[in-house]
């Protein structure tokens, strides 16, 4: 692709000097022999806005499948799920849902997390199935705590 110089000449019998040379009367393009290249470089604009898009839309793809249940869980995604079921929101670091340790048996996850307050003064055992839209969470008796009667 070559480099277009549209320069305008209101006076048609004087030469213009531009950066590309001299320019005559007669060497001014038109509207019409510059249409190719504004035709050009609008398919490359709207080319790279259709691409942006596109990648834009597959990243999104995968957090809406994860949200309704169509990619499988990992570990890491199942723990997540239990701890925003049982404690709330919790950051990186936070002592009221701790987690003690988990494990995968064919298509559930069973978590064992320690809640302190005020998110709870417990241990429980929670149960992930179907890519975390069934929850089940059990108390654990951990050896300090008291029995109830």
């Amino acid at each position: 692709m070559g480099v277009v110089c549209v320069q305008r000449n209101l006076d048609r019998g004087r030469a213009v000097q531009g950066l590309q040379g001299v320019h005559t009367p007669e060497a001014i393009m038109t509207t019409a022999q510059t249409a190719p290249v504004a035709n050009h470089v609008s398919s490359a604009m709207l080319s790279l806005l259709t691409c942006a898009t596109a990648a834009m839309g597959c990243s999104s793809v995968r957090s809406v499948a994860e949200s309704v249940g169509l990619v499988p869980l990992d570990s890491a995604r199942a723990v997540a799920v239990a701890q925003h079921n049982v404690c709330g929101d919790v950051s990186p670091g936070d002592t009221t849902c701790v987690l003690r340790g988990y494990h995968r048996s064919g298509g559930r996850f069973d978590i064992l997390l320690d809640r302190r307050p005020p998110a709870g003064n417990d241990r429980v055992l929670v149960t992930v199935r179907g890519n975390g839209s069934q929850i089940e969470v059990t108390p654990v008796e951990t050896p300090s705590a008291p029995r109830s009667h």
